[in-house]
């Protein structure tokens, strides 16, 4: 996984840019934030899925800005090579690529179209990747030039909808930078530190993005510790209903992409409303993991099956409070020992199927290793 910590920018600044490119450089900043609706000269859509048995369908909507300002994060961090605010892109039709790779990081289908600045494409997942019919997986939208291994040399906007059925709700969509993939042949070596390219396609699956610096930080170099984020949970129930569940309960699908190492057991700590807590592990053993958790603690498989990696029932954190509950699980993945990103979202499945972004606590560096969970977050 590639650094983002230097950038690679071209010769000439225009004065309005001098003062950040300064500040950048010099002080050597990670500029690794959760960024929504922001343009990237490369867009990941995490999670892309269609099942003719099960009604579920993606689609993307994808336009071309003829400018972007450049004095600001987050432009600074996901478009360093492209038009800043005063240059417009020059009114022609763009080729844009885009890539599937289902949930382990393998390359399944890819295409391209044409599309004029300010304009709309919609990507149709059902009729342009119907030969992927129940296949998890996640798309990558690159312009041509970083296709074939330059610069970027324009941005994209893309939002994305889940649909099941006649439900439906937004996919966050993260921008990445994509500059000069320096001649590395075949985009082996995309892992050296430093270089901005997006790697499309590379022998070893799990390493095939860089950067992502409008997700969560789950590694650095030099550092040891524990990346922290929070994933919410629809209401649970502690007990054991009838017929295995019960009304109101709202199973959740964990939806966790990393760029970086599997965690074949990933240790998480679910807390109730009043603060109490229990551990339990999660395994996040591929690029892309849908963990589905049970909405209670007796239940099958829920009813609405988006197609998972993992069907989990997870601890409830005091055993003598029964019924519904309110909860919420935090993860702490072991940092990385290089620049590495992850994704996290939750979908959950109540009276109507809404999406919640993780809550991003930060890096924590564990020297001596914490005793328990609240010395880990405090």
């Amino acid at each position: 996984m590639s650094s983002f910590s230097k950038f690679q920018y071209k010769a000439i600044f225009h004065g309005g840019r001098l003062l950040s490119f300064f500040f950048l450089i010099f002080f050597n900043t990670n500029l690794h934030a959760i960024y929504q609706g922001a343009a990237g000269e490369a867009i990941l859509i995490p999670l892309v899925i269609y099942d003719s048995t099960l009604f579920i369908n993606t689609t993307i909507s994808i336009t071309i800005p003829d400018k972007i300002g450049f004095a600001q994060i987050p432009n600074e961090a996901l478009a360093p090579h492209t038009s800043p605010a005063d240059e417009n892109l020059d009114p022609t039709a763009k080729k844009i690529h885009w890539i599937f790779y289902d949930h382990q990081g393998l390359r399944r289908q890819d295409g391209y179209f044409n599309l004029t600045p300010n304009a709309i494409y919609m990507l149709d997942w059902k009729s342009i990747g119907s030969i992927q019919n129940g296949r998890l997986g996640y798309v990558l939208l690159v312009t041509d030039a970083g296709y074939n291994g330059d610069d970027a040399d324009f941005n994209i906007f893309a939002e994305a909808k889940l649909s099941i059925g006649l439900e439906s709700t937004n996919i966050p969509v993260f921008g990445m930078a994509d500059g000069l993939d320096s001649g590395l042949t075949d985009q082996s070596n995309c892992l050296v530190q430093g270089l901005n390219e997006v790697c499309e396609d590379t022998p070893t699956p799990w390493y095939t993005f860089s950067p992502l610096s409008s997700g969560i930080l789950t590694g650095k170099d030099g550092e040891t510790g524990e990346t922290v984020f929070d994933l919410m949970l629809g209401k649970r129930f502690n007990g054991n209903p009838l017929f295995g569940l019960i009304r109101g309960t709202e199973p959740t699908l964990l939806v966790i992409w990393n760029d970086g190492l599997n965690y074949t057991n990933a240790m998480g700590y679910v807390y109730g409303s009043n603060g109490e807590y229990c551990s339990d592990v999660i395994p996040l053993n591929h690029r892309l993991n849908l963990v589905w958790i049970l909405p209670t603690s007796t239940s099958p498989q829920p009813i609405l099956k988006i197609p998972a990696t993992t069907y989990k029932s997870l601890c409830f954190p005091s055993v003598n409070a029964s019924g519904l509950q309110s909860q919420y699980f935090t993860l702490a993945l072991p940092t990385n020992p290089f620049q590495s990103t992850s994704v996290a979202f939750s979908l959950i499945m109540g009276t109507d199927m809404r999406m919640i972004l993780a809550r991003e606590r930060g890096r924590f560096i564990t020297e001596p290793p914490p005793s328990s969970p609240l010395e880990l977050l405090q």
